[in-house]
């Protein structure tokens, strides 16, 4: 492993004495607790607040670090907490972590394959990564709990693994991550720049009439009864919408 006694930081600013740099330890924690409360939820929490925690794990190297300074070497950043949390889970707490190695591995490309041709799916990713070059530091910043990570509600389902089940749920830590991230960032920019993101939209309130009624106009031209695909189509469409004003089943955080 790699020592170093230097700040490793998330972001760059304007300002070369680095003196209002994003930390990294600081946008790792921040972005953490953000997609865990976003979790909180789904059931997800723990899960989400891992993603967060470990998702900008290669930016704990020299290469990412001289990148910020203006090197122009190319650096993958995203590999090395999905390799990280992938083999740090035991148990059941094992199908989760994968779940999360997916959303950190494309949090900013988009969710990758496992396997198959090429060099961007996970499989291949993970296998070229050299843990070496972390500066292990990242365990005493970070100390990851990567434990009870499957939610309460999946123990029912968890022993079938069903791919529908894993799939969803892969894709709702992926979202926690990657808005969580997204607003983390832009929050440090927002200060460092002193400027306010533009948020003055309309309340949904306000609009979801409209949008009902433009997505039922929408929909009636759509609807084809000519075929039997077409007809369970709109079985389906019809069943979800009666169903979408039932109130959901309590969760606490997970």
């Amino acid at each position: 492993m790699v020592e170093a006694s230097s700040i490793y930081y998330a972001h760059s600013s304007s300002v070369d004495d680095r003196s209002t740099w994003h930390r990294l330890v600081d946008h790792l924690k921040d972005t953490a607790h953000l997609a865990g409360a976003f979790g909180c939820f789904a059931g997800i929490g723990r899960a989400a607040f891992l993603a967060g925690l470990m998702h900008d794990l290669g930016k704990y190297t020299a290469g990412f670090q001289a990148r910020l300074a203006g090197a122009k070497e190319q650096v993958d950043h995203s590999t090395a907490g999905a390799a990280v949390v992938a083999g740090l889970a035991q148990g059941d707490d094992r199908y989760i972590a994968e779940l999360i190695a997916y959303a950190i591995a494309g949090h900013h490309a988009g969710l990758p394959d496992k396997r198959g041709e090429g060099h961007s799916t996970l499989s291949e990713r993970v296998g070229k990564f050299e843990i070496a070059l972390l500066d292990s530091v990242w365990k005493r910043e970070l100390r990851p709990e990567v434990s009870r990570l499957v939610p309460a509600f999946a123990g029912k389902w968890l022993p079938g693994r069903t791919s529908f089940h894993m799939q969803f749920l892969g894709r709702m830590i992926f979202s926690c991550l990657v808005d969580a991230d997204f607003k983390d960032t832009e929050a440090f920019f927002a200060r460092v720049e002193a400027c306010q993101p533009d948020r003055t939209w309309p309340a949904l309130p306000t609009l979801i009439d409209a949008l009902s009624s433009a997505f039922d106009r929408y929909m009636a031209g759509r609807r084809k009864d000519d075929t039997d695909v077409n007809r369970l189509r709109s079985e389906v469409l019809d069943h979800v919408r009666s169903k979408a004003g039932e109130r959901p089943p309590a969760r606490g955080c997970g």
